[in-house]
């Protein structure tokens, strides 16, 4: 499936957007508060039922003596990643990986739940657009 990609090339794959629309940021989603992830999470249950596991914009770095420290890859502006919420899975995180998925379907009874997950798997993800801000 073309929308199936490990977690660097979904980002990157975001970023390209970017490129064929001069008006707006595009990265992998984040989430400022538990009201925007549910409004999110319904819009996205409401068009598919089931849509399985796929990537946020939430990440550590254990490489860099971060496991299980994950932060949003692209904050807004004025925040330094931290989480504001979290919705993590009972079972997570455990040190499977850098990268967080979310599984979401209907009948799923761990449907929006964060996992940690490695970020090799190929699954589809959120991309989320931002309007460029004019300076004058």
């Amino acid at each position: 499936d073309k929308h199936h990609r490990d977690y660097d090339d979904q980002k990157y794959e975001c970023f390209l957007n970017e490129l064929d629309d001069g008006n707006f940021h595009y990265h992998m989603v984040n989430f400022e508060s538990r009201k925007e992830y549910n409004c999110v999470m319904k819009i996205i249950l409401d068009e598919n039922e089931d849509l399985g596991p796929m990537y946020i914009g939430l990440r550590a770095d254990s490489l860099g003596n971060m496991r299980n420290l994950f932060e949003w890859e692209k904050p807004i502006e004025g925040s330094d990643g931290s989480l504001n919420f979290e919705s993590w899975d009972p079972n997570s995180p455990l040190g499977r990986g850098d990268c967080v998925t979310v599984q979401l379907g209907k009948d799923l009874k761990d449907s929006g739940l964060w996992k940690d997950s490695t970020c090799s798997l190929t699954l589809p993800a959120i991309c989320e657009r931002s309007p460029k801000t004019i300076r004058n």
